[in-house]
């Protein structure tokens, strides 16, 4: 955890500058007739481009920072459920430091289209396809960590195996876009709707429950309602596969993204229908998440002002709360 921590607070420190003076330069060209990215001025060395490398510079470091803390998360929570260390502890390590420092080096995959060279097309195609060997690291070792445990069942297992799959689903994606003369066809098209928003939009997601599940059960010292997240984890399972995994597949049909409706795809309409029903059930799930949510807090909140303290204590905001264990 203090790996992740440390190495996204790095990505954060030192990307965060470089976005920064971006805005300031567009800042200065819309109040101060400034022309950075003006292309219309022939005699000044402007550059439009020069914008889309700084913010993607950001951008996409950007990713790791969201996803890198709840990778660590899920390995300590994989080692707590499984009543055992995560399988090969070091290598996992290894590949947060490993994306730590090749999430810089990335962000080129975004400016395929934008008139890169061959050499930088090459170049930035390889980086992408190595940072994918510390992820694909990090799930053969959740996978490892479960093989040969006959652990009980439990809803932290279900949302474990939900991050899996999903973070599977759209590493699997990202590795085409990886490849320039594939990204080159898919760039700007639902398929790369689908793939972020099944790392960030849904992976990232699953990791919010166990957090919720084991919050609940130190900070406010009650067993949290356990009993609808195999619901949950179904119904978003079921509803995300629907939704992203055909936005994968108009995607490959090159059906642009930010366009309302669109002709050049045969039975558009029909998909369309599908999209919005997956779309229904993940708001769903979330609904009922949050439902399950207030329940929760209104449990603990009940226990903080009504019971005694039994057992070893532990002061969270001023109340000493017993620590359960789920």
């Amino acid at each position: 955890m203090s790996t992740a921590v440390s190495y996204g607070s790095w990505l954060l420190i030192t990307s965060i500058p470089i976005l920064a003076a971006g805005l300031f330069m567009v800042m200065l060209q819309k109040m101060a007739s400034f022309t950075y990215w003006d292309a219309r001025e022939k005699h000044a060395h402007n550059d439009p481009i020069l914008y889309v490398h700084l913010f993607w510079y950001f951008g996409h470091p950007e990713v790791y920072i969201l996803v890198m803390p709840p990778m660590a998360f899920l390995s300590r929570t994989v080692a707590d459920v499984m009543h055992k260390g995560v399988f090969h502890r070091g290598s996992q390590c290894m590949a947060l430091q490993m994306i730590g420092v090749l999430g810089y080096i990335v962000y080129g995959h975004h400016l395929f289209t934008m008139g890169l060279s061959v050499d930088a097309r090459c170049f930035y195609s390889m980086m992408t396809l190595l940072v994918a060997i510390p992820t694909g690291q990090k799930m053969l070792s959740w996978v490892g960590s479960f093989y040969g445990v006959d652990a009980p069942s439990h809803p932290v297992k279900d949302w474990i195996r939900g991050f899996m799959s999903h973070f599977g689903i759209g590493g699997w994606s990202g590795i085409m876009l990886s490849i320039a003369i594939l990204d080159v066809n898919y760039h700007d098209t639902m398929y790369v709707v689908g793939h972020f928003h099944t790392i960030l939009g849904i992976a990232v997601v699953c990791v919010i429950p166990p957090l919720w599940l084991e919050f609940c059960s130190m900070y406010f010292g009650v067993r949290p309602h356990i009993g609808p997240h195999k619901v949950l984890v179904a119904q978003l399972t079921k509803g995300s596969i629907i939704l992203f995994v055909l936005f994968h597949a108009v995607g490959l049909h090159q059906v642009p993204r930010r366009m309302w409706e669109t002709v050049d795809v045969q039975n558009w309409v029909e998909c369309s229908v599908v999209l919005w029903y997956g779309f229904y059930i993940v708001q769903g799930c979330i609904i009922k998440f949050l439902w399950v949510l207030g329940m929760d807090m209104g449990k603990g909140w009940r226990h903080l002002q009504a019971s005694e303290v039994f057992g070893s204590e532990r002061s969270v905001l001023g109340y000493s709360v017993t620590r359960v264990r789920t």
